[in-house]
């Protein structure tokens, strides 16, 4: 998210925590399927649907806890962004970040969808439709990232941070006035 709404947002050492999922998912597929023997991962893939169900309910539910909370942090950074706008322009209207709510909304959408589609699915209950329905929901919700990245191909290149009046830069006269002064 920083890195859309900030244009020098580069990734520090610090940001390296947000790899550990990844590192820990690969870790436990690789431990649960890719070293075992074709006859398991067959029988895990057909036979066994219990315990590659637990092994999903698990792994899928604490993705989505972590998709929670990726997504509350991304509401957070948000709020807490656009009051820093105002110190930086002294015209709001210069600045647009609705696209940044289309975004969110649509990811929070799919995400809830997600989850709902989940319980269902391991309640037993069917859940084709809503599943067919997340699908036209992705491929609009792309056609809309896409249209907007289009018609207006400057909102992904960030916004430069900029103090209010440093569009009116002083003179190099001003400046050595300025400079003499002191």
């Amino acid at each position: 998210m920083k890195s859309l709404v900030c244009k020098d947002f580069c990734l520090e050492k610090k940001h390296a925590v947000h790899i550990i999922p990844f590192i820990l998912a690969s870790l436990y597929f690789t431990l649960i399927y890719h070293v075992q023997s074709i006859e398991t991962k067959i029988e895990i893939l057909s036979v066994s649907r219990e315990y590659s169900s637990i092994n999903q309910v698990i792994f899928v539910g604490i993705l989505h806890i972590l998709i929670a909370g990726y997504m509350f942090a991304y509401v957070r950074t948000l709020l807490r962004y656009r009051p820093n706008l105002k110190q930086h322009y002294s015209n709001l209207e210069e600045v647009s970040l609705s696209w940044l709510n289309i975004v969110l909304f649509g990811f929070i959408l799919f995400w809830i969808m997600d989850v709902v589609i989940f319980v269902l699915a391991n309640s037993g209950i069917s859940s084709l439709f809503l599943s067919s329905t997340s699908l036209v929901f992705i491929f609009i919700f792309s056609n809309i990232i896409v249209y907007e990245g289009l018609r207006q191909p400057e909102i992904f290149s960030g916004i430069e941070e900029k103090h209010k009046y440093q569009k009116y830069p002083l003179t190099k006269e001003e400046k050595e006035k300025i400079y003499n002064q002191l």
